[in-house]
């Protein structure tokens, strides 16, 4: 079972990193192990493209839920 859900996808229009305007999507995805619902901006809607952005997002919540915790 995914450990998130998409849940929209929006046309939009944003800046990329060297500040160019790039036409693609706003996607918002539920994690459902944190009950959070976060954006993301990809180019496409290709599967591999949201689904690494989805991925790289989630690795870094989920590292963030561990900050203060004791290790084992």
């Amino acid at each position: 079972m995914a450990n998130y859900q998409v849940t929209n996808t929006t046309p939009s229009i944003y800046l990329d990193k060297g500040g160019k305007a790039v036409t693609g999507y706003t996607v918002s995805v539920l994690f459902l192990e944190f009950d959070e619902v976060h954006t993301i901006q990809v180019p496409s809607l290709a599967m591999d493209q949201v689904k690494a952005a989805i991925d790289s997002l989630y690795a870094q919540r989920a590292a963030l839920a561990k900050l203060g915790q004791p290790s084992k």
